[in-house]
């Protein structure tokens, strides 16, 4: 992978000579090169910091289907609470209140 009117063989400012030979020798020597010559450390280090970055954002994925049922949920209890008719001692309105409470903390 190269730049354009870059004439190196994988990475900036690299001094080996230029070759389109898969594993050559060469690769060997270049530091940006596992032992082997076959595999580049800076892209399994790009491919590290970008499975990282995947695993971020579906951890925001995740949290926002979250956030969005317990929205659904105060939504409900809100709802319930503005139609309940009993007395509003009653255990039911209490505990109606009280998950409110709670819903209203975790939004």
């Amino acid at each position: 992978m190269s730049h354009s009117c870059c004439y190196h063989n994988c990475h900036l400012n690299c001094y080996l000579p230029v070759t389109l030979e898969p594993g050559a020798e060469i690769f060997k020597g270049c530091a940006a090169m596992d032992s082997t010559g076959l595999t580049c450390k800076n892209i399994l280090k790009l491919q590290d910091q970008l499975l990282e970055l995947l695993k971020e954002y579906n951890k925001v994925g995740l949290r926002r289907n979250y956030l969005a049922l317990i929205q659904a949920q105060n939504n409900y209890v809100k709802m319930s609470i503005k139609a309940f008719r009993g007395d509003q001692k009653d255990k039911i309105y209490q505990h109606l209140l009280s998950w409110k409470a709670k819903l209203d903390l975790m939004i």
